[in-house]
């Protein structure tokens, strides 16, 4: 039985079951009216006959006790009733916040699968996507982790395969810090210092096709997983590629707060020296 047939059978069980107890609570009262009805003409004659007669008088006091231990069990019928309601609706409160906690954990244990799962890029549709491009200059560069290095190697290998020029010996302008994710950088075209009308719109033009060409990259890489963002223009030749570690869930990251704090109350955490 699966989980939601179970829960149905308990709910139908306890509609059952608060029928029953509705049902007995008013069998319980009409007997109490019986007897109020059979022994009312006794207990009005036992009050207005005189002499007193005590053997009615024993049997009106023993009915009178059966009525009010009877008209007691229907109080406590009652009561019972709402107890079991207040605490089935407690149960069930108190089920849903396990399933919300269990759902929970359940999400941070996915996250946490993804968080230590490489990179995979697919590269045959990519590199077709990105095939219009061909001929734009591109350079990828990553720290020496496995992780990033692998990631970098793959979409080398898909931006080779969609006829990019990768710039394998270009060092670059500057140095890039290695922040989580992909960012791109795209540089400017280096022509003739000879300004002229023909040259400054061929300028603009290879620009333009490479700012396209970078939001076209960091598009496909962000539908295909890879966390990918726009840079700020860099002086080299092309269009620079910096892939950094891949980035933890928001459910794992270290949150600011919890980072503990000095006398001054300044938290310091995370930088890097090489």
């Amino acid at each position: 039985m699966d989980a939601s047939a179970l829960e149905n059978a308990i709910s139908t069980s306890e509609r059952s079951l608060d029928s029953l107890e509705v049902w007995l609570v008013v069998v319980t009262v009409a007997v109490v009216i019986g007897l109020a009805i059979e022994y009312g003409p006794d207990i009005k004659s036992l009050l207005t006959d005189w002499p007193l007669d005590k053997k009615k008088l024993f049997e009106m006091v023993g009915a009178s006790i059966v009525l009010l231990a009877i008209a007691g069990e229907v109080r406590i019928l009652v009561r019972q009733s709402h107890l079991g309601t207040e605490l089935r609706n407690a149960n069930h409160q108190y089920i849903a916040m396990l399933n919300q906690r269990s759902e929970e954990l359940r999400k941070r244990n996915l996250d946490f699968e993804a968080a230590i799962s490489p990179r995979i890029l697919e590269q045959g549709l990519t590199a077709a996507a990105l095939s219009k491009f061909a001929g734009v200059s591109a350079l990828i560069i990553s720290p020496s982790d496995f992780e990033p290095k692998r990631a970098a190697g793959q979409i080398r290998f898909m931006l080779s395969s969609a006829g990019w020029k990768i710039a394998r010996n270009l060092t670059p302008e500057e140095r890039f810090a290695f922040f989580d994710g992909v960012v791109v950088h795209v540089g400017s075209p280096r022509f003739s210092i000879i300004r002229t009308p023909a040259g400054e719109r061929r300028i603009q033009e290879e620009l333009a096709r490479r700012r396209e060409a970078a939001n076209s990259l960091i598009e496909i890489l962000n539908k295909n997983g890879i966390v990918a963002r726009s840079g700020y223009p860099v002086l080299d030749p092309v269009i620079v590629v910096v892939v950094g570690p891949k980035p933890l869930p928001a459910t794992l990251q270290l949150k600011p707060e919890d980072v503990p704090t000095d006398a001054r109350g300044n938290r310091v955490w995370g930088n890097i020296e090489e």
